[in-house]
């Protein structure tokens, strides 16, 4: 058996008031941005939450395809993609304040209503698409004693569950200590699939190793 039930966005910390006049949508869902395409097009502005791999990826996929809508950006952290080097924080912001973003950093969001609320300023916008709130999916596991403190699945070098030889778990959901990225989780997919077979013929596994990938290809 192979869990690979990936990752969700937990939005309760945004603390979205029941009256409120925005569109807020998941940065991680297709179905959002599929059932608010109408809503997406006709915001005059439009606020990303988040400075993650995610965050980065919707902003800059929005701006480029909607240049003359006004757009923002609030994250908690100083800089984007906190866990990577500098260099790619000085180029996105950067590459956002040519496209004139409004960029506030070290901004905590209060709650959403009828504005933005921030730990800063109050922040106006037609939609907001949130990228923050990163879980593992993992609620539906129910094996004793395979999760670990934050809900992952705790695997060891050769991606099989502890404890479980006939077990694997790949991508978000797995405790790998990486960024949890598509390209990484293809990775996982075909060693497992070389250890699934290993298992069956008694081979010597094949241990999965964490590299530093490059967040675009």
């Amino acid at each position: 058996m192979v869990i690979g039930t990936g990752s969700i966005y937990d939005m309760n910390s945004l603390n979205i008031k029941k009256d409120c006049k925005l569109t807020v949508i998941s940065g991680i869902s297709i179905d959002s941005y599929v059932e608010n395409q109408s809503k997406i097009i006709d915001a005059e502005k439009i606020v990303v939450i988040g400075s993650g791999p995610i965050g980065v990826e919707v902003l800059g996929a929005l701006v480029g395809k909607y240049p003359d809508k006004k757009f923002a950006t609030i994250s908690l952290h100083d800089k984007y993609l906190h866990r990577a080097c500098p260099a790619a924080h000085e180029f996105i912001i950067k590459h956002f304040e040519k496209l004139n973003v409004d960029i506030h950093l070290n901004t905590k969001v209060k709650e959403i209503g009828k504005t933005i609320k921030t730990s800063k300023n109050d922040i106006e916008a037609d939609l907001v698409v949130a990228c923050i709130g990163f879980q593992p999916n993992s609620k539906l596991i129910k094996i004793p004693g395979v999760l670990d403190e934050q809900g992952y699945v705790k695997v060891n070098k050769f991606l099989q569950v502890e404890g479980y030889e006939n077990i694997f778990a790949i991508g978000d959901v797995s405790n790998i200590n990486e960024e949890k990225l598509a390209q990484n989780s293809e990775k996982h997919a075909g060693i497992v699939l070389q250890n699934i077979s290993k298992v069956i013929t008694g081979e010597k596994l094949i241990e999965y190793i964490t590299a530093s990938r490059p967040m675009v290809r």
